[in-house]
């Protein structure tokens, strides 16, 4: 999945199921816009499966800094800023 996340700076995770968590990454400069163009991902501490359906602001003391927001991933934003589904 991937979800778009507004923390210290705005990116995107990618995150997959293995062995009951979701393990991610961060996609600090955005997604690519064109097939075939790869951007660099960062392996970040695997999360739990709750955040595969969470949207919302990131509680104090979880795993973004406090006030972090993020959207479902069946949430894609586009480049002027507006979340489709």
């Amino acid at each position: 999945m991937i979800q778009h996340h507004f923390a210290s700076r705005e990116h995107y995770d990618f995150r997959l199921e293995h062995d009951g968590v979701l393990v991610s990454w961060a996609v600090p400069k955005g997604l690519p816009e064109e097939s075939g163009r790869n951007h660099l991902a960062v392996m970040t501490e695997d999360h739990p499966l709750e955040y595969a359906t969470f949207e919302g602001t990131i509680p104090k003391g979880n795993t973004a800094p406090a006030g972090s927001t993020c959207g479902t991933p069946a949430s894609t934003t586009s480049r002027s800023g507006a979340t489709t589904r």
